[in-house]
């Protein structure tokens, strides 16, 4: 899946990135840092599910998933008839997943409407909690107690609309699949356009720079 291989490419971005700027590296160490030339998955039966009750979700996608204190909390995209929200919820250990208790996000004030495919993270520099997600724009909340659903903020848009150099590019493709990439002076934000290219837009979370394209996959 396209989202799943930009969500790897990320990754090692950020490994790049880290690498970069640790003292004594050298250019050829950083180099070293590649994807590896196959992959290998195994996969096991469904870890949180659908629960019978009143927020009649169809599934559950897109899960983000934070340990603190031995704590894991998991945040996903809720699917239902009409779209999507987000969900949350957390547990001690896995087995504990598909029996936790869902808080559906639409209940506060991240608000109802589309929302889908967070990532979350804590931004040092603020004392905050990060999660970043669609909302047909790109968006953000934030909150300084990941345990509290109530806590989260109403969006904020990272943009007035789709940059430029996304919308020109992407073909039949949809603005999706927002990622944060910190190093130790830097934080970059990296959406995908569904059709083979990962944008890098800057600075996080104002004064983002000027929109590039940083990959392109021409093996759509």
């Amino acid at each position: 899946m396209l989202s799943l291989r930009l969500s790897v490419i990320s990754v090692c971005l950020a490994a790049v990135n880290v690498l970069s700027a640790s003292d004594g590296l050298r250019n050829d160490s950083v180099m070293k840092a590649r994807l590896p030339k196959s992959f290998e998955w195994s996969s096991g039966g469904p870890l949180i599910g659908p629960k019978d009750d009143s927020y009649d979700l169809a599934g559950i996608k897109d899960p983000s998933i934070i340990e603190v204190e031995s704590v894991y909390h998991v945040f996903a995209s809720a699917a239902r008839e009409y779209g999507y929200d987000l969900v949350y919820l957390s547990f001690t250990d896995f087995t504990e997943a598909n029996s936790a208790t869902f808080h559906c996000l639409d209940q506060t004030p991240i608000g109802a409407g589309y929302r889908a495919a967070p990532q979350v993270f804590y931004f040092e520099p603020h004392k905050l909690w990060y999660p970043v997600y669609q909302n047909g724009n790109a968006a953000y909340s934030t909150n300084s107690d990941i345990s509290n659903p109530a806590g989260w903020n109403a969006p904020k848009n990272f943009f007035d609309g789709m940059p430029s150099i996304i919308s020109e590019n992407m073909s039949n493709g949809n603005w999706v699949d927002m990622w944060t990439i910190c190093d130790s002076s830097d934080c970059s934000f990296f959406p995908s356009d569904d059709n083979g290219h990962l944008s890098d837009l800057g600075n996080f979370p104002n004064g983002m720079g000027n929109t590039v394209i940083a990959l392109q996959d021409t093996n759509i």
